[in-house]
């Protein structure tokens, strides 16, 4: 019988990790992406600033542009996928492993 609520512990605590990973990811992410398009405003800004001279406000233009692609990454969640794919690996194998104890 332990053996049975320990599986349905370690069941129950891959659920907890998936809820805490979308709740915290979404709370950081939205963070720093709140953060960085604020980086982006002031790059911009300075690329559009004509006291500036061409050379460097080009270089603020490159600086906006990868302050976007940074932005644009870290709103695709490309991490917390991956921990979500390899959650639900473990969750197959505890499945497996419920499966092979219940023949």
């Amino acid at each position: 019988m332990p053996r049975v609520s320990m599986k349905r512990m370690f069941h129950n605590g891959l659920q907890k990790c998936r809820r805490i990973l979308e709740v915290d990811t979404q709370q950081i992410r939205f963070k720093v992406i709140k953060k960085l398009e604020e980086m982006f405003d002031c790059a911009h800004a300075l690329s559009q600033n004509t006291s500036l001279r061409l050379c460097e406000r080009e270089k603020w233009a490159k600086i906006a542009a990868d302050v976007a692609k940074t932005i644009n990454g870290v709103s695709a969640g490309f991490d917390e996928q991956k921990v979500n794919r390899e959650l639900e690996e473990l969750e197959d194998l505890v499945n497996k492993a419920r499966a092979k104890t219940k023949d």
